[in-house]
């Protein structure tokens, strides 16, 4: 099923749209402040908890979808200096909830479908050029349409983004690092020629409840249900796309 907006473009077009992005990235990093996730609790004691019920899962003999090959192992956490090579390095301060996350729970491994891609350069596409984080990820709902697209052009096509998760079939999820989403999780589902769809949720929230459903004996696939909703669905279809704001 192709998305509900018609792309005004082709490959050719599309593939200008990510050059553009990168040309005009920033030269210095962006501010580090996120825009979703907001909580009565602290990020450090919402980061607390959360490490404190991922390993009380760990405990347990649960199979979510994925478990076979994540096997809830918690990795290292990053060290501060790794972090701070890595921004320097892209040009990109990363989400507050996703740094502190992995600066003192763990790089990756147990999490959401098969898991948490481990951080470091491989949650960029191959080939990734210069400033690709650097450059801001403009959402809209009709890139991904053009069956002429590789893989690997439809993940060049989303700048300023991390590749945190593999849900199977061909789907990602990944973390907006730059522009107006930044902080929000979204699904690339161009493998289906449904674009790119955003959870409208942080880093945190994300994987709380994926981890929430676990514990309580389920998939931890909550995020199929948010897809299928109707109201959201049309709230998601509502969202503007960029080049409907020119």
């Amino acid at each position: 099923m192709r998305s509900p907006f018609a792309p005004p473009y082709g490959a050719d077009r599309f593939s200008s749209v990510s050059r553009g992005c990168l040309a005009n990235a920033p030269s210095r990093p962006s501010q580090r402040a996120d825009t979703l996730g907001a909580s009565t609790m602290s990020l450090p004691d919402r980061v607390a908890s959360t490490a404190s019920r991922l390993h009380r899962a760990a405990s347990r003999r649960l199979t979510p979808l994925g478990a076979e090959h994540h096997r809830f192992r918690v990795q290292h956490p990053v060290p501060e200096s790794e972090l701070q090579a890595f921004e320097t390095r892209h040009r990109v301060l990363l989400p507050d909830a996703y740094r502190a996350f992995v600066g003192t729970v763990s790089r990756g491994g147990a999490g959401p479908a098969y898991g948490l891609i481990p951080f470091g350069d491989d949650l960029l596409p191959d080939g990734a050029p210069p400033g690709f984080l650097a450059a801001p990820f403009v959402y809209d709902d009709a890139l991904g349409g053009d069956d002429a697209l590789t893989d690997a052009d439809e993940e060049l096509a989303r700048p300023g983004t991390l590749s945190l998760c593999d849900e199977g079939s061909g789907y990602t999820h990944f973390l907006v690092c730059t522009g107006a989403l930044r902080g929000q999780m979204c699904i690339d589902a161009t493998v289906s020629d449904g674009g790119f769809v955003p959870l409208k949720v942080g880093f945190l929230e994300w994987f709380d409840r994926w981890l929430n459903a676990v514990l309580d004996g389920q998939s931890g696939t909550w995020w199929l249900k948010r897809r299928d909703d109707a109201a959201f669905a049309a709230e998601v279809k509502a969202m503007k796309p960029w080049w409907r704001r020119l």
